[in-house]
């Protein structure tokens, strides 16, 4: 009986530092995005959203979609707003 007890409570403390990782990453998600639209120059954008390509785990197909998007001109990369 103690042995099921110990086993669920290890599982719901790992369950726990799963959940406030979790968190922990979405705010720091969040800050990334936040700075690529808040940044007023195109270079820091590139580089803002490489690091967002990463942080999601972009496929090779998406990144050209993405790169695609930025030769194009598209209004939240390039230019001030």
């Amino acid at each position: 009986m103690h042995k099921q007890r110990d086993r669920a409570l290890a599982v719901l403390a790992e369950k726990d530092r799963e959940l406030e990782q979790e968190g922990a990453n979405l705010e720091y998600l969040k800050n990334v995005v936040f700075r690529f639209l808040t940044l007023p120059d195109a270079r820091g954008r590139q580089q803002t959203l490489t690091a967002i390509m990463a942080i999601l785990h972009f496929s090779p197909e998406e990144k050209l979609s993405i790169a695609k998007s930025w030769a194009h001109g598209s209004w939240w990369l390039h230019g001030k707003r």
